[in-house]
């Protein structure tokens, strides 16, 4: 064999070695008491929010723990805890745990995107709670920043594309269709950059793990696609529902609560169905929609401008359609959200990649 070939087989099997040890490190497991160090014991300066079925929170790592250097922030996601019927939550718990590790298995399905969040680690806390330890920095989720101001219009276009564009590469996966199911503002997190990551993969759908092994109705709390809730028939257009929900809590500065729950007020997307009459412009042959649903603060944002108000409010209504076959699918709808005129003025941005201007508060 020819030297170059000796090198070459050396370096692919060197490449392996190393992919090994990187998909090793996604298996290792934490004790509680290493998980109370990295976040000081849980404490609520280290609480970021809940989720559909537990908590968030950051921590640090010390140095020589996890293969990562000292210093390193990660997010922690902890199960909730219910004393009750703890045999029947192992099983769910179990269930949800195989949903996730199904889906960032990377070695086995072959999907890498930037928006997906990296496994360091799990771990089993007592009560039957897991954890699951993930290579991000956060900042904060997005439902807790939607209703701030200092979120403004730029930072949220660019979460709406890089989130619409790891919905749009899960959909369009030549082998098999990745379904989220469970989409909440509350289970996305962003960075100091302003890029979206997902943090739940719990009711996921992909490859071995389809509908038919669904064990209960899937989705989060003023997200459920209610063509899904009643026939039961989920597609990828219960995604595109549950992202139009999302970009329509975005541009109006909207989120379902539990006191908004409490009170029976309308979800989200019942509120803009009630509130979007879309009238016709007297200018242009076609007429184009005059209607928005954009919160009226943006007005002097000046990454902002009307006509792009009216677009997104289309787009989002057309994902919020009752009739599944009237939706976009996702590549349309990244498609329309790289037409509007902050990403052409400020350039394209692309999941994982910078808006082209300062994103400071």
């Amino acid at each position: 064999m020819p030297p170059e070939s000796e090198d070459k087989d050396h370096e692919n099997v060197q490449e392996e070695e190393k992919s090994k040890k990187e998909s090793n490190k996604a298996k290792e497991s934490f004790s509680l008491e290493e998980l109370k160090l990295y976040t000081n014991n849980f404490s609520e300066d280290n609480f970021i929010g809940n989720t559909q079925y537990g908590k968030l929170y950051r921590g640090i790592i010390p140095s020589g723990q996890s293969g990562l250097e000292e210093g390193t922030v990660i997010t922690i996601k902890i199960t909730e805890n219910h004393r009750s019927y703890a045999f029947f939550r192992m099983i769910f718990y179990e269930y949800l745990w195989m949903n996730e590790r199904c889906v960032q298995r990377k070695e086995e399905y072959k999907i890498s995107h930037p928006n997906m969040t990296k496994w360091i680690g799990v771990g089993s806390l007592p009560n039957c709670q897991m954890a699951i330890v993930y290579d991000l920095e956060p900042m904060d989720t997005v439902y807790n920043l939607i209703t701030k101001d200092n979120f403004t219009w730029l930072k949220r276009i660019k979460v709406a594309i890089g989130f619409g564009c790891l919905l749009k590469y899960f959909h369009n996966q030549p082998r098999w269709k990745l379904i989220v199911h469970n989409i909440d503002a509350a289970h996305i997190i962003v960075d100091k950059n302003y890029n979206p990551t997902l943090v739940d993969y719990f009711m996921s759908s992909c490859g071995i793990l389809n509908d038919r092994h669904c064990i209960h109705r899937r989705g989060s709390y003023g997200y459920v696609d209610p063509h899904y809730a009643v026939t039961g028939v989920g597609t990828d257009k219960c995604d595109v529902f549950a992202f139009g929900v999302l970009l329509l809590g975005l541009i109006a500065k909207r989120v379902y609560t539990e006191e908004d729950r409490l009170c029976g007020k309308p979800f989200v997307y019942e509120w803009a169905q009630s509130n979007y009459k879309p009238r016709k412009s007297i200018f242009g042959i076609f007429g184009q929609s005059r209607d928005c649903l954009v919160h009226q603060s943006f007005g002097a944002d000046a990454t902002y401008d009307p006509c792009d108000g009216f677009e997104i409010t289309k787009i989002a209504m057309q994902c919020v359609e009752y009739d599944p076959m009237k939706r976009p699918n996702m590549m349309e709808v990244c498609e329309s959200l790289q037409r509007l005129l902050v990403v052409k003025r400020k350039g394209s941005t692309t999941a994982g990649d910078e808006v082209e201007s300062q994103l400071g508060d």
